[in-house]
């Protein structure tokens, strides 16, 4: 019985300590995240909007990886690097928490048939089942797995940071061991029309306040 008791107990404590993570996370996204991201991860409207990736129920271990990246220096961008540098470790932790933790729902490209795709679209979305599905899904949210653990989320993305993404692992300014060659084999019009399959998946995000 106590056995079970303490079983009950050390749940409830980390089922507690979860929420507070996501909450603190919440707070921490709202400082610092909101402006460019949105609190909502959907990317906040105006300014370089179409530039910033989103992040609503976006893979934790990819989060987390991204944002040590750039608090390290083994990736460079000019506002990400300065932000990762002044949260704390545990801040990191908390704001993947966060985004990660909302529900979303998929529409858009993924629920029209074929037919009723744009040329672009349709071409992206076969070439993304020749070079993209194994790791991101055709839908841009791939199972998780032990190899894909820290392989972001693709549905959604606006369509300029997607090809800007693409053209940076093609031209090598940032290098990347599968993607860079992957960029590399795709042309410029395939790249835009990748892109534009991925972006036309909408993300819906379902009870957020």
């Amino acid at each position: 019985m106590l056995a079970a008791i303490t079983a009950i107990a050390l749940i409830q404590g980390s089922s507690a300590s979860a929420g507070e993570t996501t909450a603190a996370g919440r707070i921490k996204a709202d400082q610092v995240c909101a402006n460019c991201h949105g609190l909502d991860g959907q990317a906040a409207s105006g300014g370089n909007s179409a530039m910033s990736p989103k992040l609503t129920a976006q893979r934790r271990e990819y989060l987390v990886a991204r944002l040590q990246a750039y608090r390290s220096g083994s990736l460079q961008h000019p506002q990400m690097t300065l932000v990762a540098r002044m949260i704390s470790e545990q801040d990191i932790e908390d704001v993947a928490d966060w985004y990660s933790s909302l529900e979303i729902a998929l529409s858009g490209n993924v629920t029209r048939s074929e037919n009723d795709l744009d040329p672009g679209a349709l071409a992206g979305k076969n070439k993304a089942e020749q070079v993209c599905k194994h790791c991101h899904g055709i839908d841009g949210r791939s199972v998780p797995d032990e190899d894909t653990a820290t392989v972001p989320y693709l549905s959604g993305q606006p369509r300029e940071y997607l090809v800007d993404r693409i053209l940076s692992y093609r031209s090598g300014r940032i290098d990347h061991p599968q993607m860079t060659p992957i960029a590399q084999s795709l042309s410029e019009q395939e790249i835009t029309n990748v892109s534009e399959w991925y972006s036309g998946i909408e993300v819906d995000v379902l009870d957020f306040d």
